[in-house]
């Protein structure tokens, strides 16, 4: 799928033509006592890749459950706790757009406040992509910085005028997030259908559309997300981490653990 295939008509070009970056870009998991207070001083695009949690922006509630994009203006006041059992793992790019209007510009942002990303797989490699180019400190970094910071930000707004998703997404939203939080269960496809209230194909297909993946590889990376976290917050051994993510036998959740994160159990605790 193409980042720009979104299929919507008419869409408005963004009310600017170019950003300067204020930081680098940074991808960061938040530690599971994590909480966040500030009043902001520029645009921040917030992109939580996992994890599910709750921000307050001038005191109003805003569920977050990733994936998903959440654009915050300057003069506004944040705060966030996340579920420690699902931390956030965020991409954060501080910016000011460079346009006559502020005015519109504001305003615009405020129709980007919350935009779930789908398919999944395909924004978290494109922001990872700007966060290695861009961490670069030469001037091919700084010549590429906004050229493809306005690419997220033009596919984000395209996809935050997408019509209202098809019919029966709520109960796939409902599914994915009981994989996320619950990964070590089986999860059988005909369990998954029941939940979906979908047949095979249909729900393979709307899978895809939604996070990259089949249901079977989002189980796999969801039980391997929370292998790694109890690896980085816990001295669980392996054995009791792999029945804990739903694996009966070590040795094959070793085999996936390094087939996802391209290191063995024991590597990747070691290193973080």
């Amino acid at each position: 799928m193409d980042l720009f295939s979104v299929p919507v008509q008419n869409i408005a070009p963004l009310p600017f033509s170019s950003i300067c970056l204020n930081s680098k870009p940074r991808r960061y998991r938040c530690p599971a006592n994590w909480s966040w207070n500030t009043r902001l001083d520029d645009y921040d695009l917030w992109m939580p890749l996992g994890g599910k949690g709750v921000l307050t922006i001038n005191g109003e509630a805003l569920p977050v459950t990733a994936p998903m994009a959440v654009l915050l203006r300057p003069g506004e006041t944040v705060s966030g706790v996340h579920d420690p059992a699902m931390p956030f793992e965020v991409v954060a790019l501080h910016f000011t757009p460079r346009g006559r209007n502020r005015t519109e510009i504001f305003e615009w942002a405020g129709r980007m406040r919350a935009v779930p990303l789908y398919p999944a797989a395909m924004w978290s490699e494109f922001a990872d992509l700007i966060v290695s180019q861009l961490m670069a400190d030469d001037d091919l970094a700084r010549q590429q910085a906004s050229p493809l910071v306005m690419s997220l930000l033009s596919g984000l707004w395209r996809l935050a005028q997408t019509p209202a998703a098809q019919a029966g997404d709520e109960r796939l939203e409902a599914l994915i997030r009981n994989i996320q939080r619950e990964p070590e269960r089986t999860w059988s496809l005909e369990c998954m259908m029941r939940e979906a209230q979908m047949g095979a194909t249909r729900l393979n297909r709307r899978f895809r559309e939604r996070t990259g993946l089949s249901p079977a590889r989002w189980v796999i990376r969801c039980r391997v997300e929370r292998a790694a976290l109890l690896l980085r917050e816990t001295p669980m051994k392996i054995a009791a981490i792999a029945e804990a993510c739903g694996y009966a036998d070590v040795y094959f959740f070793a085999r996936q653990f390094h087939q996802i994160t391209g290191r063995p159990p024991g590597a990747w605790r070691r290193r973080e």
